[in-house]
């Protein structure tokens, strides 16, 4: 969802984020319309019962949402968050919130392995994979939080 900061509204962009490539058309299109970006809050996500199930690209379709997505509209859209802290009508910090959570089970992160695979190992990873991620561009981008 994209507020129109011209006449307040908002536009929802409708995309399947577990695709990158949608991901990417996403941001293009809020890159083509914003000069700038507060708040990006991200709550990809789902549940999924059969099993593990790749996406057209090859990524797992689970770890796809919780991760890669999640990380791949921070990167894409970091110039926008980064502009809107030097902004002179508002002079603060970006923010960056991505919903998710749950225990980490370091016994077993990887969620490749078809034998051990659920739901509760893909969350734990992708959990992991994230933090460290967030850690890393915070430390990189202080100005975005």
């Amino acid at each position: 969802m994209v507020r129109d900061s011209v006449s307040g509204l908002d536009k929802f962009i409708e995309a399947d984020v577990s695709l990158i490539k949608n991901v990417d058309s996403a941001c293009k299109e809020i890159r083509a319309k914003e000069e700038r970006l507060n708040l990006l809050f991200m709550t990809p996500g789902g549940i999924s019962l059969s099993g593990r199930r790749e996406t057209p690209e090859g990524i797992n379709h689970l770890f796809s949402l919780r991760y890669y997505a999640r990380i791949r509209f921070i990167q894409n859209l970091l110039p926008l968050l980064s502009t809107s802290t030097t902004s002179i009508t508002t002079p603060h910090h970006a923010h960056v919130i991505s919903i998710f959570g749950g225990p980490l089970h370091t016994t077993d992160l990887s969620p490749k392995s078809k034998s051990t695979y659920s739901i509760l190992t893909c969350a734990s990873h992708a959990l992991a994979m994230t933090s460290l991620s967030m850690e890393h561009l915070a430390a990189t981008h202080p100005s975005v939080s």
